[in-house]
């Protein structure tokens, strides 16, 4: 995907953009920025995570969902298959976010069970991203939601903690996973972020 990021650049012909990822876009993100050093002009690293760490987010479902919520969550991090997936959808997915997540949003959704459950079977379960944040010399802009069962406060700290001096970090109290839709100041915290960058940077 970063290749990819870096393709639709140089079609674009953009030079130095504004690379803003929300959850898995964060990874994404910032693979393209370690990955191709001096492409990105600066990061928004929105609910982003270095690695996953299973317990951090159960103890997140249980405090929003109650046992239930944690015994699906750690079905689904662990033993993971299309039950375990479906239950995901039916009983957490909805606590990602602070507005209602009705049953025909979660339906009309895109979803594809097989890529997922492949990554967290696979990949999540190896990826650390520690080393590569120490490249990162970009200006970057870390958001991060205190009740986000996906990328929980604790990971989102730990991304902040491993890259270079001068990031700018901001928590909002009561957002979850969206937070630019839970937390409208996140919003504001963006449009500052951008209108503090150099003059002449491209913005594209």
């Amino acid at each position: 995907m970063g290749r990819r990021r870096r393709e639709l650049c140089e079609a674009l012909r953009i030079e130095r953009p504004i690379v803003l990822g929300l959850g898995f876009g964060s990874l994404v993100a910032i693979r393209y920025a370690a990955r191709h050093p001096g492409d990105a002009g600066s990061l928004v690293l929105a609910a982003p995570v270095a690695r996953v760490i299973p317990e951090r987010s159960t103890a997140v479902y249980e405090r929003l969902g109650g046992e239930a919520a944690k015994e699906v969550a750690e079905r689904f991090y662990g033993a993971m298959d299309e039950r375990a997936f479906a239950d995901f959808l039916r009983v957490c997915f909805p606590l990602l976010s602070s507005y209602e997540l009705t049953s025909d949003v979660i339906i009309r959704a895109d979803w594809r069970p097989d890529v997922l459950m492949g990554w967290m079977l696979g990949e999540s379960r190896e990826l650390d991203l520690r080393p590569e944040l120490a490249g990162l010399d970009v200006p970057t802009l870390v958001l991060a939601g205190e009740d986000d069962a996906w990328a929980p406060l604790a990971s989102v700290e730990e991304v902040v903690e491993h890259l270079p001096k001068g990031a700018r970090f901001r928590s909002f109290p009561g957002a979850r996973h969206s937070v630019f839709r839970d937390a409208p100041a996140a919003v504001e915290e963006l449009k500052g972020f951008i209108a503090g960058l150099e003059p002449g940077r491209p913005r594209a």
